[in-house]
């Protein structure tokens, strides 16, 4: 008999993927399963009308909490240097050399 090749050939098919990002699908397919109960939490939901109408069911019971951080208890800047005059480059290739890993956690260890 003739052997079977199990290796691709030259002339393979184009293939077309697609993605549902709708996440309301897969909360309406919940709801159908009878789903009774669910509890997300998260501190970035807000606000909460725009994202339970992107989850497409409804939410008859709903609790948003305000920040319990100020806005002067925060701090943002950029640091591309550490203590020691590393740089701090996060890169594929730099990330797990010693030199920058003791930099970054120094850095770290002031800021605490």
């Amino acid at each position: 008999g003739k052997e079977q090749s199990n290796t691709l050939t030259s002339k393979q098919g184009r293939v077309l993927s697609y993605w549902c990002f709708n996440p309301g699908f897969g909360m309406k397919e919940l709801v159908e399963q009878g789903l009774r109960s669910l509890i997300i939490t998260s501190g970035t939901l807000s606000p909460l009308q725009s994202f339970t109408q992107e989850l497409q069911v409804g939410f008859p019971v709903q609790l948003e909490n305000p920040h319990i951080i100020q806005g002067h208890q925060v701090m943002v800047a950029v640091v591309s240097k550490g203590p020691d005059g590393q740089l701090l480059n996060s890169s594929y290739q730099n990330r797990s050399r010693p030199e920058y890993i003791n930099s970054l956690g120094q850095l770290i260890l002031n800021f605490s």
